[in-house]
This record gives structure tokens, sequence and C-alpha cells, in this order.
């Protein structure tokens, strides 16, 4: 600022006197110039520090912008002001308004334009460090929604999941071999889909359902009359979004997750819910000993539907257990 406040000096001199004024001659003036200039950068620094407190720039960008550039005046005008009354020893003539008066019509024309390009500086510079804040949360949000993600993968994708898979096919062969050829179809739908999910923020809903009929074939194979399912979906909610594996986690922790049989079986039933949300409900009955991996699991649902809405996931634990998801738009 001190640079700047020299720089308007030699201006405004040579403006009215056609020529640069000399070191050795105006000394005093220089060292004067210096220490306003000096005082006005540490008194603006100051106040947009004791405005950024008060007035938000991401709240209030107008009222910011306008109470910095007043504020910013008033103290230039003031330091201008105390400059005159210290100058006055410096010059031969006597200094004041009437004698410098096209010199003061300049410099406040300077000021204005000072004051708008440090506004604008100012404007600039809180875009720039918002654009990196957003930038930086948004990257860290896609890692983050990528190890969710990863950690689900990798349960689907596990040798112990594909063991079991392989023992039912090998026993279809010896009952059924047309119904084994079923199941390796579904199990291979399954797993086409969840590659093809692995790099996808959002799938739609008729994908996840055409994934979710194929895992619930595959569990029924296994489980046989002790398990059954309702499906009540309309198609118009099929283009609605969902993050991939969501019904299916929801699935696979009903079954996972409670005790049933073919004397006492256990019906899942997907439908569509008031409020533009999907439900899984199931009967409650919990095994205690795998409390904590149900929780695990809609721990992670609900951290990856942060990423994308602000509606909640709802829970209900009571005689019936049950889960909402939000439908999502297309991002």
């Amino acid at each position: 600022m001190a640079f700047i406040a020299v720089g308007i000096f030699n201006y405004l001199y040579y403006g009215k006197t056609g020529e640069l004024p000399d070191l050795a001659g105006h000394l005093g003036a220089y060292l004067l110039v210096v220490a306003m200039g000096a005082v006005a950068g540490i008194s603006i620094v100051y106040s947009n520090i004791r405005l950024n407190a008060v007035i938000s720039w991401r709240k209030s960008l107008g009222v910011r912008f306008l109470a910095g550039s007043l504020v910013q005046a008033a103290i230039l005008a003031g330091i201008v002001l105390l400059g005159l009354e210290l100058s006055k020893g410096l010059f031969p003539e006597p200094v004041s308004f009437e004698t410098l008066k096209p010199e003061m019509i300049k410099l406040a024309l300077l000021l204005f334009v000072l004051i708008i390009v440090n506004g604008v500086f100012d404007l600039s510079y809180f875009s720039f460090s918002e654009y990196s804040k957003g930038r930086l949360n948004q990257l860290k949000h896609e890692r983050e929604q990528l190890e969710l993600q990863y950690e689900l993968l990798k349960t689907q994708l596990s040798p112990h999941y594909l063991f079991n898979s392989l023992n039912t096919i090998s026993s279809l062969l010896d009952d059924s071999s047309e119904q084994a050829e079923q199941f390796i179809r579904r199990l291979v739908q399954s797993y086409q889909y969840l590659i093809a999910s692995q790099d996808k923020k959002l799938v739609t809903v008729e994908e996840e359902l055409a994934f979710v009929r194929a895992y619930l074939f595959l569990q029924k194979v296994r489980f046989g009359n002790a398990l059954t399912h309702t499906i009540s979906i309309g198609a118009n909610k099929f283009s609605a979004n969902i993050p991939p594996l969501t019904i299916q986690l929801l699935v696979e922790n009903a079954i996972k997750h409670n005790d049933f049989s073919e004397l006492d079986p256990m019906e899942i039933v997907i439908q569509e819910e008031e409020g533009n949300y999907i439900c899984v409900t199931n009967e409650n009955r919990g095994i205690v000993d795998e409390a904590a991996s149900l929780q695990v699991g809609l721990a992670n649902i609900q951290k990856r539907y942060v990423f994308f809405t602000d509606l909640p996931v709802r829970i209900v634990n009571d005689k019936l257990f049950s889960v909402s998801v939000p439908l999502l738009p297309h991002l």
C-alpha cells in the first residue's frame, strides 16, 4: 500500500507542477506518504478481518462488498484528512482543500478506483478459496463414497460367498441340471451387475431390482420354502435412482440376521412408500450375535445417502423391522 501511496503522490505532484518531485527536496513529504500508505494498508487488512467475522461473504455477498467499500472509504478519507494536517509544515504554500481542489478531485477518483479494485480482489480471493474448499470436499466425499462402495463389493465378491454358490451348483447338478443352469445364469447376472456398478454413484431402481430378483432366486434355491418375498414397485419408479446394492444389502441383512426355517418361514417385502421411498420389511426375529454386523450394513447405507440428499434413511425396529430409503433424481 505504501508503494501505491507514493505512486499517487507522484501523479498528483506531476499533475500540478508538470514535473516529478525530487527525493532530496521532498524527503519529508515522501516519508509522510509512505507512513500514510502503511497505516492505510494495515487498517484495511484489519477492517477486512473484522468484517469477515461479522458479515459473511457466503451468506451476504452484496452486503459484505458494500460494507467493505464504505469502511475502506472512511479509512482512506480519514487518513487523507490527517495527512493534510500533518503536511502543513512541509510545503511553503498553505495546504488545504481550496488550494488543492483539483488534486483532491483526482485523489478522490483514484481512491474510488482503488476501493473498487480492492473489493473485487477480496471477492475474487473469496471465490477462489470457496472453490478450492468445495473441490477438496468433493474429492474427499468421492473417496469416502468409493471406500464405502468398495466395502460392499468386497462382501459380495468374497470367497466364502462364491464357495457357497459353487457348493449349491454342485448339489443341483445331481438333482436337477435345468435348475443348476438357471442358478448359474442368475449367479453370472449377479456378478455382471456387481462389476458394472462398481464405478457408478447411482443406478436406476429397475437395474437394482433386476439384481435383487437374481439374488433372491439364488437364496430361494438355498433356503427353499423357508424364504418368500414380495416385490411391489410400480413401473413409474423404475427410472428413479438409488446407490448401487442398497436394496440388495437390506435383503441380505434380513436373511443374514434373522432365524427362519421351512416350519417357520420368513417373508421379505419390498414396496414403494409414500414420500418417494422404497421400503424393505421383514418380521423381526433378529439373531443377537449378529446385531453389530447389522448396524455396520445400515451405517454404510446411511453414509452413502449423505452424499446425495438431506432426506433421512428411516429405520423402524419393532415387531416388524423395516428400512425405507429415498429415491433420488438423476445426477
